[in-house]
């Protein structure tokens, strides 16, 4: 009887204080809470951290696809500009050749003969640097290089009336039509470059008889043209190393 009345007396002073179980669950949750607040941010930073990189590397990744398909797409579009400019380049390659035998002809046998740049090839070779390898850009710009030199010369040597040396003017002939002649299998498609293919003296010499004049009898100026080419290539050389003679000296004159 005693032990009932002591049970009836704390659940009366129970409800007096209007106690709910549950209030004391969230109460504990709470003071857990507070007390663990720091691991819990902590850990939360964590997740927002790896949310972000996962979604940075996702982007990266995109980004990164995005720019190699434009690459690629660039690089077909610049090789299929760089087929079309080879193909200008060898239908117009001949033109150097005319050129330089023309060029040969003044020199040696008509001053008064008038010579017509190669416009064509000058154009598609100027066309088509941007387009090529690095090696074959720098051997074209090497070639538009000389031309240029040798154009220049030539206007100060006849149209200024400037004495000067007719021996050097065909050798600068000469070496411009090897030069155009070394890019006819890349013109051709059958090297992946312009080659900077070793020369001899016997190359040059060559080359020489070939473009120069068909009624061209002086046997004494074909021997110095060949001195000339011998002091300046005395050993094999890289082709685009070979420089135009400077028409300074005073060996075969023209007035």
């Amino acid at each position: 009887m005693l032990h009932a009345i002591i049970v009836k007396a704390a659940l009366s002073e129970l409800s007096e204080k209007h106690y709910h179980p549950t209030d004391s669950m969230f109460n504990v949750f709470i003071n857990n809470l507070y007390e663990w607040q720091t691991l819990a941010s902590g850990i939360l930073a964590l997740i927002g951290a790896i949310i972000t990189v996962y979604f940075l590397t996702r982007q990266i990744k995109i980004q990164k696809s995005q720019i190699k398909k434009y690459d690629d797409e660039k690089r077909d579009i610049n090789l299929v500009r760089s087929f079309r400019y080879r193909n200008e380049v060898c239908i117009e390659l001949h033109e150097m050749e005319d050129y330089a035998r023309k060029c040969l002809n003044k020199h040696l046998l008509n001053p008064e003969t008038r010579i017509r740049p190669p416009v064509k090839l000058l154009t598609s070779i100027t066309n088509s640097i941007e387009y090529l390898d690095i090696n074959s850009a720098r051997y074209m710009f090497h070639m538009m290089n000389t031309y240029q030199i040798h154009e220049a010369r030539m206007k100060e040597h006849y149209e200024n009336r400037v004495t000067s040396d007719k021996i050097a003017l065909s050798y600068n002939a000469i070496i411009l039509s090897k030069m155009s002649n070394n890019i006819y299998k890349y013109a051709r498609n059958q090297s992946n470059e312009i080659q900077n293919i070793k020369v001899s003296k016997g190359d040059i010499e060559r080359e020489y008889m070939k473009i120069k004049p068909d009624n061209w009898l002086d046997i004494e100026v074909d021997e110095m043209i060949i001195q000339k080419i011998e002091r300046k290539i005395p050993t094999t050389m890289n082709i685009i190393d070979l420089s135009l003679d400077n028409p300074a000296h005073n060996t075969y004159f023209i007035s």
